[in-house]
């Protein structure tokens, strides 16, 4: 009996022993199981992603290693070799994570983002040295461009050439490795990379960089629609606290890779757009005095003249400004909408970029400035303008008071420019008449006189004429009377007559004594 209790007590034991073991292999492959790496997809997309030395790094990655650090993931690289292969793996779920993705409307249909604002990309076209005749984007109509497959910026290049009724021929191309090659080898006219990972090649392979930049992009973390939700909210947590943070992981990283910090959307404050529409209404006034003080003191005009300058100016101003405003945000509500998602309405008032508002307001304070000058440019044109009207007048009353007619003549139309009041007494007809009939004139010519006349005119048209000549004329009451008409000649640069100018003095009386009796 002592023994089978001995052997009883031993099965007991070893029976313990085994459930120990068995619970503790048990949790292990839990844990194991728990332990299930996140297969993070790894391509070119400097400095978002990238291998150096023949290793992945990058500014996306590193932080994504701290996270997981944090969080105790086990990262698994997955070398896919181009973007269009990280989302083909996303989509087939070979790929749990993607990195450095532009959140376009269509990938938002497949895959889940990040929120947090953290990194940005922009697109630029390089080109060879050689390449000067490329400066614009209507520069590349009918070029050769390359520019990596399903890219986001790619596709932004591909809309804005639509849009602008611009036609490259556009070959899509896997890796920047391919891109580089095409560009360099000319088999392309120029290559679409990202601003900093252009930089990087032309460094390389002598690439050049042209003026056509594309306006910046957000890039986030991504993975396939509905899955890893826990990821997507680990890093956006992350992100928030760390870029509020001082001297955080996420600031250290950003100046390893970017250098300055990047561009980011400015969002205004309620305070700040106060401030900036008080300094642009305080402008405006500062704008609107100074104009009239410069009004008044260069033409010497009267206070309502003055008022009425500024508000023409002001009225042009104003129009300017709204005019512009209402076009740059629907040029940019139609450019740049496919992501934001905004209504025009948004675009033009409540959620206007930082740059847009940045651009109008240089507008609005160029206007300002510039209507400062035109009122000056008024005053002082109305200054010589009334001096040459009193100079006119005072002409008008010699002329008037003389007891000769003075006119001035458009040749060789015959028309009448000027006609002083003499012409009443001495031919009878009012200045009104001879203004309403050119060559009238050539009416009063009494027949005698007609063929010596005729050769007269046309020897005054072809540029000659005598320092005067008499003759006689039949006035509207039918007198025949004697004048003597003293003519100058202006001619244009061609040397053509273009005016004649005449004092007509009545002599009959002259005429007469010399007769005699």
């Amino acid at each position: 009996m002592a023994r089978l209790g001995k052997v009883l007590q031993s099965y007991l034991v070893a029976l313990l022993l085994g459930s120990v073991v068995a619970l503790t292999s048990g949790s292990a492959l839990a844990d194991s199981a728990a332990a299930e790496p996140l297969r993070v997809g790894i391509y070119t997309n400097y400095p978002v992603v990238f291998e150096k030395a023949g290793l992945p790094t990058g500014f996306h990655l590193e932080l994504l290693k701290a996270v997981a650090k944090n969080e105790g993931w086990l990262l698994q690289y997955q070398f896919s070799g181009s973007l269009k292969n990280v989302l083909d793996g996303l989509r087939a779920g070979s790929i749990d994570l993607g990195l450095g993705l532009i959140p376009t409307a269509d990938r938002r249909e497949y895959l889940d983002f990040t929120s947090v604002k953290n990194a940005l990309v922009s697109g630029q076209l390089f080109v060879m040295p050689e390449r000067g005749d490329i400066r614009s984007m209507n520069d590349l109509d009918g070029k050769d461009v390359a520019l990596i497959n399903q890219d986001g910026i790619g596709q932004n290049f591909v809309e804005i050439c639509a849009q602008l009724k611009i036609a490259p021929r556009v070959t899509a191309v896997n890796s920047y490795e391919e891109l580089v090659e095409a560009v360099a080898s000319r088999v392309v006219a120029g290559g679409l990379f990202t601003s900093l990972q252009g930089q990087q090649f032309a460094k390389l392979y002598q690439l050049h960089p042209t003026p056509i930049v594309l306006k910046a992009r957000e890039v986030q973390y991504a993975v396939a629609k509905g899955k890893h939700a826990a990821v997507i909210t680990a890093l956006d947590h992350y992100l928030h606290t760390w870029k509020a943070t001082d001297n955080s992981v996420y600031h250290a990283l950003e100046q390893e890779f970017y250098g300055d910090p990047p561009n980011q959307p400015v969002e205004w404050s309620k305070r700040q757009i106060l401030g900036a529409v008080s300094l642009c209404l305080l402008l405006l006034a500062f704008g609107v005095v100074l104009g009239n003080f410069l009004a008044a003191d260069a033409a010497n005009t009267s206070p309502r003249a003055g008022r009425g300058h500024i508000r023409q100016v002001l009225i042009f101003i104003v129009a300017i400004t709204i005019g512009f405003w209402v076009m740059d945000s629907l040029v940019a509500w139609l450019l740049f909408n496919a992501d934001l998602q905004l209504t025009l309405l948004q675009w033009t008032v409540t959620q206007v970029p930082a740059e847009n508002l940045y651009i109008r307001a240089m507008l609005f304070l160029v206007c300002c400035v510039f209507g400062i000058y035109i009122i000056r440019y008024i005053g002082r044109s109305e200054k010589v303008l009334n001096a040459l009207i009193m100079r006119l007048r005072g002409f008008e009353q010699l002329a008037d008071n003389a007891r000769d007619m003075v006119y001035r003549m458009a040749l060789p139309s015959g028309r009448y420019e000027f006609v002083s009041r003499a012409a009443t007494e001495i031919l009878g007809y009012s200045p009104a008449e001879f203004y309403g009939r050119p060559l009238l004139i050539k009416e009063l010519v009494h027949r005698d006189w007609h063929e010596r006349f005729s050769r007269q005119w046309q020897e005054l048209l072809s540029g000659n004429t005598p320092p005067y000549f008499e003759f006689q004329v039949v006035t509207k009451g039918g007198e025949t009377r004697w004048i003597n008409q003293r003519t100058t000649l202006y001619f244009d640069k061609s040397g053509t007559p273009v005016a004649v100018e005449g004092i007509i003095t009545d002599i009959t009386a002259q005429k007469l004594a010399a007769q005699g009796p």
